[in-house]
């Protein structure tokens, strides 16, 4: 077959764009070279011819890739080793010789999926292009050599990609019972292929073919499910949907018709005019689409399991497309595969999978070893977990100045008092009484004393002056008691206790407790250490608090000092260890609870890990 030089490849090859799109003209001549080809040997000489026009390469090879069976001397035993053929050139390379390629550099290719480019780098005299061809017979390549001063990196990618897509449409058109495409077909195929190869995720991929094939194919809808680990198929695509209503009845219809084609791998198809439905759940969905016929592909690759499923609604016709379906499913399904292996490989799932694999192995378990080892003897502060209370620094009782009657209280707890403000009054009607009869007894006894001094008689005289003097003394305490019915505060803090509002116009005793009242600008926190855990704290040790109050917010100070005696707190024997804090704001209360982590002395790891345990067992076995 002669294949012409269109124009527009010519004059499209300085206009375009490095990668983008690769031109209808290089497309239609690729269709015209596999159009009638007799088989795969001919189309890859056909595409060459095409390739060669557009790259002007020094030489174009294709190489596949074998089983070869291997004797050993035990005839009973056989093995199977991967070979790369020789290389076959496709145009006239007689100019050169073969490139002295590695075979790993076509293996990277396949493995990978994509073009690998060497040059000059490598140790390559020129550009060498290698790009996989994705069907599913034998691994297959495609190699061009380019000159260095000519090579177009992106462009020529993806003329030499274009090429490849082609030998796979033909490969595909061979192994599937070799169903003879139209023309038209065949280009929807290698636009299948195109788009496929040109997506960069697999819900891209999903998006760009379902459109693809409702447009191309006369088909009313085309829609793609992703199948989960588990085996649950999510909707990814409809054609003509920007948008999916992933919590909808429609979407759930569709996902159901998924599922149940999954359960059988194989092509699935419901009928509305046929007696046998095969699709039992596709029903529901036919009527919400209004659709007549529901076909559904199973994507299933050898080796990542079940990838998805393809659905295509529309009307009788669609059952006509159902092959042709197959075809092309089959035709994307390796690069449908790639994309998700390569987003499976960028997850959390496959490198937790293979952190466990090299755990499991012996470098990975000494590894592990050493390293929990090195752990174990690093030193590390130790830290004691404890309960705190918060206290006042200082405290003062304010009392009954002299036994009397509570006339009125003018605080109550909690509240916040300044240095000699008036916190409750006593009654003064007693005192009042009191000081005027003393007046009237004192007033009585001058006039005594002075009738005995008048008359002579100086013992009763004395006598008179002594009672004066006592009287007086009694009338002098009545007064100070009088001007002080007032109880006043004898510093500023909070009143953290005392309530009298129930006392009020109750007798007090001289030196009963009225209140307690505490100062706000610092405050002790008072942190219980266990018993067991006292010999590790030393004052000068750091501390963190955490209150219940405020549990987002710390306070760090140090401890100032043990208490020499232990004492019961909640049925615990603990050691008080006081630290101050600054009461910054006032937000802080007496009787306020949480936790602290007092660190003690650097010991290994492993010592603070175990030391407890440690201690018990020895204990027990009476060590």
């Amino acid at each position: 077959m002669t294949i012409t030089v269109d124009p527009l490849l010519e004059s499209r090859r300085e206009t375009e764009p490095s990668g983008a799109g690769l031109g209808d003209s290089l497309q239609r001549l690729l269709l015209q070279a596999v159009s009638e080809v007799p088989d795969a040997d001919a189309a890859a000489k056909s595409v060459a011819q095409v390739l060669a026009l557009a790259l002007r390469p020094l030489g174009i090879w294709r190489r596949v890739r074998v089983d070869i069976r291997v004797d050993t001397r035990d005839e009973s035993n056989e093995t199977v080793a991967l070979r790369w053929t020789d290389w076959a050139p496709l145009v006239d390379a007689s100019s050169m010789e073969p490139p002295a390629l590695a075979d790993d550099a076509c293996d990277a290719a396949i493995r990978r999926a994509a073009t690998v480019h060497l040059g000059p780098p490598d140790g390559v005299p020129y550009a060498l292009l290698i790009t996989p061809v994705l069907h599913q017979g034998p691994a297959e390549v495609l190699v061009a050599a380019i000159p260095w001063e000519l090579h177009d990196g992106p462009r020529a990618t993806a003329q030499m990609q274009m090429a490849a897509l082609t030998l796979a449409l033909q490969g595909a058109n061979e192994s599937v019972g070799r169903l003879q495409f139209d023309r038209r077909l065949k280009a929807v195929g290698l636009e299948t292929l195109r788009l496929a190869a040109e997506a960069e995720s697999l819900s891209h991929a999903a998006s760009l073919l379902t459109n693809h094939w409702a447009a191309s194919l006369g088909v009313e809808l085309a829609a793609f499910g992703e199948c989960s680990p588990s085996g649950v198929t999510t909707l990814t695509s409809v054609s003509g949907v920007a948008r999916l209503d992933s919590h909808g009845d429609l979407c759930r219809a569709f996902e159901s018709v998924m599922d149940e084609a999954l359960l059988s791998s194989s092509t699935q198809a419901y009928d509305e005019a046929a007696d046998n439905v095969s699709l039992a759940t596709a029903k529901p969905l036919a009527r919400m689409l209004g659709a007549q016929v529901v076909v559904a592909l199973p994507v299933v690759d050898d080796e990542q399991g079940r990838l998805g499923v393809w659905l295509i609604a529309g009307d009788s016709r669609t059952l006509q497309q159902q092959a042709p379906l197959e075809q092309l499913g089959g035709l994307v399904r390796p690069v449908l595969a790639r994309l998700k292996r390569a987003r499976d490989q960028q997850g959390w799932r496959p490198r937790v999978r293979r952190a466990s694999q090299w755990l499991r192995s012996r470098p990975g378990l000494a590894t592990v070893l050493a390293g929990a080892l090195l752990g174990l003897a690093m030193p590390w502060p130790y830290t004691i977990g404890c309960d705190v209370t918060l206290e006042p620094v200082t405290r003062r009782f304010v009392v009954a100045p002299y036994d009397g009657i509570l006339e009125e209280q003018l605080v109550e707890t909690g509240d916040v008092v300044r240095e000699g403000q008036v916190l409750a009054t006593l009654d003064g009607r007693e005192l009042r009484i009191r000081q005027s009869a003393m007046r009237a007894d004192l007033s009585a006894e001058i006039k005594r004393r002075d009738a005995a001094r008048a008359r002579g008689d100086h013992a009763e005289a004395q006598i008179a002056g002594l009672r004066v003097e006592s009287l007086q003394q009694e009338l002098n305490l009545a007064q100070h008691r009088w001007t002080n019915l007032d109880v006043r505060a004898p510093i500023g803090g909070i009143i953290v206790a005392g309530d009298l509002e129930q006392a009020e116009g109750a007798p007090l005793e001289q030196g009963q407790t009225l209140y307690e009242v505490s100062p706000l600008d610092q405050m002790v926190v008072e942190v219980l250490v266990p018993e067991e855990e006292v010999r590790h704290v030393k004052p000068g040790a750091s501390v963190r608090v955490w209150l219940d109050a405020f549990p987002h917010r710390s306070l760090r100070g140090t401890v100032q000092r043990v208490h020499p005696r232990a004492e019961m707190r909640d049925d615990r024997s603990v050691f008080v260890a006081d630290v101050r804090v600054a009461n910054e704001g006032q937000l802080l209360r007496p009787g306020m609870n949480g936790r602290a982590r007092l660190r003690g002395p650097i010991r290994p790891v492993a010592w603070n890990l175990f030391h407890r345990a440690a201690e018990k067992l020895l204990a027990k076995l009476g060590w």
